[in-house]
Formats: structure tokens, C-alpha cells, sequence
């Protein structure tokens, strides 16, 4: 069965055939009427905090890493620069991903939320080191935080087939 998932349209669960193969834009997929169209995993991180969220989710070939921050360090100290929390936070997305058997490399979207538009440059400055070549898509919030303490959190999608 070939459908055209062209603009404005969409595939349904009622358009796979008694098989579960369709075809869409050349490009052939498997759905599982019974399970879902794709697989889902959740990444674990050893020595982080029982939260009610997950750090990482595999869905199919895309990796979502949940905001991570660095407001403080492993042995609880507080960590009081954005220039600190921005490496903070960028390493425990290396963290997830290397969990989820994954790199920077393979990330695609970055949202970025500060607290003050003024940590803006220098959260930059720190960024940039951590994506050379291929820079994913990245979108930048100023923005309330969970806690006054925390100055920058940063979640990112990763395409690792």
C-alpha cells in the first residue's frame, strides 16, 4: 500500500494493510497495529536523582535527553556561574546519550533555557566548544527555572539509528 503523507496529510492506523507494511515517500515502514508503530526505551543514568521524569527516551532511531542542569556538583556542592552550570549541563546530556549508546555528534535539536538574558554570551562561549562540526538546530528560552539556584537547563534530540 502507497501513501502519500504529502502536505497537509496524514497516515493513520487505518490506512496499514492487512500486513502492516506501507509505504511512505519511497521509503518502507513496519507498524505494529497491536504495539504501537515504534519501540520505546528508557535510557537510566547510574547515580542520579529519583525524579518522577526519565533522563532519556530511545523512540525508534531518535534519542530525547530530558533538561539537564548543573547547579550543583556530584557531592553537593553548588555550582554559582553560568559558564560552570552550562559544562555541567552539557556533559550529563554526554552522559545520557553515552547511555543510550549515543553521542553530541548524533544531536540534531537543542533547546536551551536561561534564567537571564544576560548569561546569554557566555553560555554561548561554553556551547560552542561542546558542538565543532555539524551544529544541531537550537532554540534559546529566558525563562523562569525550577529553582533560583539554577541558572541554565538544556535538553537536546539525538538521531542514532
Amino acid at each position: 500500500m502507497v501513501i502519500d503523507a504529502g502536505k497537509g496529510s496524514h497516515v493513520s492506523a487505518a490506512d496499514v494493510d492487512d500486513v502492516g507494511k506501507f509505504e511512505v515517500s519511497g521509503r518502507a515502514d513496519i507498524f505494529c497495529k497491536e504495539e504501537g508503530a515504534m519501540k520505546k526505551e528508557v535510557i537510566t543514568v547510574s547515580d542520579t536523582a529519583q525524579l518522577p521524569f526519565s533522563p532519556g527516551i530511545r523512540a525508534g532511531d531518535f534519542i530525547f535527553v530530558s533538561g539537564q542542569v548543573g547547579y550543583v556538583y556530584a557531592g553537593g556542592r553548588e555550582v554559582k556561574d553560568i559558564e560552570a552550570q552550562t559544562r555541567l549541563c552539557l556533559d550529563n546530556l554526554k552522559r545520557v546519550l553515552a547511555a543510550a549508546g549515543a553521542s553530541l555528534d548524533a544531536v540534531v535539536k537543542v533547546t536551551v533555557f536561561l534564567r537571564s538574558e544576560k548569561d546569554f554570551s557566555a553560555m554561548n562561549k561554553i556551547y560552542q566548544g561542546y558542538f565543532v562540526e555539524d551544529k544541531p538546530a537550537r532554540s534559546t528560552v529566558i525563562t523562569g527555572l525550577a529553582l533560583p539556584s539554577m541558572l541554565v537547563e538544556i535538553e537536546c534530540i539525538a538521531y542514532a539509528p
